[in-house]
């Protein structure tokens, strides 16, 4: 089985994703934070367990002479919460409203985005930019991710350097570590464990950030 993380010519493939994160942030340096934080019930170490969860379609035209297609990525539903000590999830407030929110490009034969044709539809213009900017350049990078191939049982390593854009910042950089085993192929279908380590970090600007998990 490969993995391939280029977009390929006639494909129609819904993805359903749920990630769940537990932070826990800590205070290295106590300036004062601590104590002004208390007043309104603050404790640190902070633990938070956010889950999001978001249902997209990938579709895809038929290739042309040049080997170009037309390609769409549309979120069809996403939400973002909270989940309590309880087990119940509270909706996080404030989220940009995501659904019938749309991609539509024109990729090449290498399964790279042709600038500009990346076009963002729905949600409001300023969200349309940001995401749009961010989207063309991670669709650009994932198109130059080696192949990976995969014999059953067998756990593959691969290392992906990644910039990713951000509104008002400077790029951040993201290195994704990752362990890949193929567990079964079923009528046609690979089933492929995914296990990974990432880890971020803004070099540069007024607001400096390290983060790995």
């Amino acid at each position: 089985v490969e993995l391939d993380y280029r977009l390929r010519a006639g494909r129609d493939l819904i993805s359903e994703q749920v990630d769940e994160h537990v932070t826990t942030m800590r205070v290295a340096a106590d300036r004062g934070m601590v104590a002004r934080t208390a007043g309104n019930g603050t404790r640190f170490p902070l633990t938070y367990h956010a889950v999001t969860r978001q249902r997209s379609r990938y579709l895809t035209g038929p290739a042309q002479a040049d080997g170009s297609f037309a390609a769409s990525l549309a979120i069809l539903s996403r939400q973002a919460s909270l989940r309590l000590s309880t087990g119940e999830e509270q909706p996080v407030p404030g989220q940009p409203d995501l659904a019938n929110f749309e991609f539509k490009a024109t990729i090449d034969a290498q399964g790279q985005v042709t600038e500009p044709t990346l076009v963002a539809e729905g949600a409001d213009a300023a969200t349309r930019d940001a995401v749009r900017d961010m989207m063309a350049s991670l669709l650009q990078q994932a198109a130059r991710i080696d192949v990976v191939r995969l014999d059953a049982g067998q756990a593959v390593q691969q290392v992906v350097n990644m910039k990713v854009p951000l509104p008002g910042m400077p790029p951040l950089d993201m290195q994704v570590t990752g362990s890949n085993r193929l567990i079964a192929v079923q009528d046609g279908l690979a089933q492929v464990e995914m296990v990974y380590v990432m880890a971020f970090n803004v070099p540069e600007g007024p607001l400096k950030i390290e983060a790995s998990g």
